[in-house]
């Protein structure tokens, strides 16, 4: 079964209203059981691959000790796959450090879940940020 333009839409943007409200569960039953999170930002190795909704959910809680906001705009669908550009915006509780920026989607679908999700960011520029927020925690 092959997913329509109109309901990748309604995917990709309800992902990105329900990672916006932290309803973590409802987040999951968007994703095939298979699922591969992909991203250019990693923290040892220079990118993020997740396999399967198990390590997904750990990576996102992970990133609970944030605030966050995105809202995605510029969706494009062909040949069974979405992509869209999303801005976006991070608070660290604990320290008060904030990062914003634009980073790229492109969704693969099984059914009418997202199979595989590959997002790019300004690697730089967020790891960056991310390195100084695990900077911040490990002091004394």
């Amino acid at each position: 079964m092959t997913i329509s333009e109109s309901r990748a839409a309604q995917v990709l943007y309800a992902a990105h209203e329900i990672w916006n409200r932290r309803d973590l569960a409802a987040l999951l039953e968007l994703f095939d059981d298979d699922m591969i999170y992909w991203s250019n930002v990693g923290t040892a190795s220079a990118e993020t691959v997740l396999h399967g909704k198990a390590d997904f959910l750990a990576f996102l809680n992970g990133l609970q000790h944030m605030e966050g906001l995105s809202v995605p705009h510029s969706f494009r669908f062909r040949d069974g796959v979405a992509t869209a550009n999303a801005e976006f915006y991070l608070r660290d509780h604990r320290s008060g450090y904030s990062h914003s920026g634009t980073f790229r989607q492109v969704l693969t679908f099984r059914g009418h879940r997202i199979l595989r999700m590959d997002e790019y960011h300004d690697a730089a520029a967020l790891s960056s940020f991310l390195a100084l927020l695990d900077s911040e925690a490990s002091e004394p």
